[in-house]
């Protein structure tokens, strides 16, 4: 199978532009990225090396909204009309920009689609400002809500808050309240356009969710706008997860490949997304959702007992599972606490069979073409799943130490920079979020070591501005759990 980079990855945004308008594409695509949108702008994110033509293509298929600059040039290109179609056989949202306001010239095929007038001078910094707002209300970003400390950040912390909240989705019922723009890139990556990923989420997941609900968490406590923010972002999040929660039956789970509608609740329950709705429910108002709590833990319990052997016992399962069973807040909870004491062992049993020595992760489960680039994925879930557990297996504590060892020995400075190192995820270079991840899981577990050079690669990325497209949320929002790391400043020489 193809290994898609972030290059040709999904997209939120894609700017189709002639040549000669490439100075305005960029102003553009900068006033996008600063609003914590993924954009494609071929000659900017296109890889050295890499094939212009299959990129173009597949980007404009998969990109949420298009922005067709409108000039003179470009209505001459059969490449922007060609980008265009693409983008509206896919289903992509068509903003066509006027760069010379002759709108009776636009093609034909346009005349339905209501343009933005930009014409080059005074007035272009205010309506490219428009497009990118337009831009954001179709991906659910909530740009204009932002406190001005969030607009324009001045601490680690700030800048992440601000990239996780405008990630979130608010747009139709049945995604509102989950962090599943993301997730869509995430399965580009690992199905590419195979309509099986279709099966998967249909969009969104409870897990990533519930990852960045247990981060956003201890922030919403507070006074303040940003404290207000962080609650109104777990409140939609919790509509998301209560939507996904069976009436009968208790378990929490996806929608179905057939009935998409979530209120209706056509869901496909399993472990993995029950598990994680309980812990994201647990975060936000364990006294208040006690009941949802309850029967899901009810579900969970009978349904572990009768596990698949296909698909529930290997990492992505068992790691969030052996976790919940071993969560303090749950301890008070007799039929659970009775369900753990007889399942914990043949959990950590099936959690150490899914570990390869040669990868330094859990990968076993996956498809095996895909263990060396899924490993450091898989490796930073588990990990994440268990550092909190104090009484794990022998083989399962060495696992998680080589599991460490592994990431740190793959670490590297960006492009060779020399300011702190990080850790790749799906491409060559280290990333902010896998780096911020494995930071705030070593300092839960008590290393030391590599923390100051961890530490300097996140602060000093972000404040180059690279925090997306390049990583997603749920490795981001560790920073939320890393106090010295969220208090620091993010230009510290300004």
């Amino acid at each position: 199978m193809e290994k898609f980079q972030f290059g040709v990855a999904k997209m939120d945004c894609f700017i189709s532009y002639a040549n000669s308008d490439v100075k305005i594409a960029r102003k553009l695509r900068k006033l996008l990225i600063e609003k914590g949108l993924a954009v494609f702008l071929a000659p900017d994110t296109i890889e050295a090396g890499g094939r212009w033509s299959p990129a173009i293509q597949r980007a404009a298929r998969r990109s949420d909204v298009v922005v067709l600059l409108d000039s003179a040039d470009s209505r001459k290109s059969p490449w922007v009309q060609q980008e265009a179609g693409m983008a509206l056989a896919s289903g992509s949202l068509l903003i066509p920009v006027s760069l010379d306001g002759k709108f009776n010239e636009l093609p034909g095929w346009l005349g339905g689609f209501q343009a933005i007038e930009a014409i080059p001078g005074k007035a272009l910094d205010k309506s490219l400002a428009l497009v990118a707002d337009r831009a954001c209300d179709r991906l659910g970003a909530t740009w204009s809500t932002l406190p001005a400390e969030l607009q324009m950040p001045k601490t680690v912390g700030s800048f992440v808050l601000r990239t996780i909240l405008l990630d979130q989705f608010t747009g139709p019922e049945e995604r509102r309240g989950a962090w599943s723009r993301q997730y869509d890139r995430y399965l580009r990556i690992y199905y590419g356009d195979d309509d099986a990923r279709h099966g998967v989420s249909q969009g969104a997941s409870l897990t990533f969710t519930g990852m960045i609900v247990e981060r956003l968490a201890l922030l919403a406590a507070g006074s303040g706008p940003v404290p207000e923010l962080a609650a109104g972002a777990l409140r939609r999040a919790e509509a998301f997860i209560l939507l996904s929660q069976h009436r009968e039956q208790g378990g929490f789970g996806r929608l179905t490949a057939d009935r998409r509608v979530r209120g209706e609740r056509a869901l496909t329950l399993d472990l993995r997304h029950t598990c994680w709705a309980i812990r994201a429910l647990v975060s936000i108002d364990q006294q208040r959702l006690a009941q949802h709590i309850t029967n899901g833990l009810r579900w969970l319990a009978w349904r572990a007992r009768h596990r698949d052997d296909k698909d529930d016992k290997w990492c992505w399962t068992t790691a969030p599972l052996l976790a919940l069973m071993n969560d303090p807040r749950l301890a008070a909870t007799d039929e659970w606490r009775q369900e753990c004491s007889a399942l914990t062992e043949t959990l950590q049993a099936d959690l150490e069979a899914s570990w390869d020595a040669a990868s330094q992760s859990w990968v076993k489960g996956e498809e095996q073409p895909k263990w060396r680039w899924v490993s450091a994925d898989n490796a930073l879930y588990v990990l994440y799943c268990l550092k909190d557990i104090k009484n794990l297996s022998e083989q399962l504590n060495n696992q998680r130490q080589e599991a460490i060892k592994g990431l740190l020995a793959r670490s590297a400075s960006y492009n060779g920079d020399g300011i702190g190192r990080g850790i790749p995820l799906f491409s060559e270079q280290p990333e902010i979020g896998p780096t911020a991840q494995l930071l705030e899981i070593m300092n839960c577990m008590g290393y030391t070591d590599k923390i100051a050079e961890l530490s300097l690669f996140v602060a000093s990325r972000l404040a180059a501005g690279q925090p997306m497209p390049e990583t997603f949320s749920w490795n981001l929002s560790s920073i939320l759990a890393a106090p010295d790391l969220f208090r620091q400043p993010l230009y510290p020489d300004s």
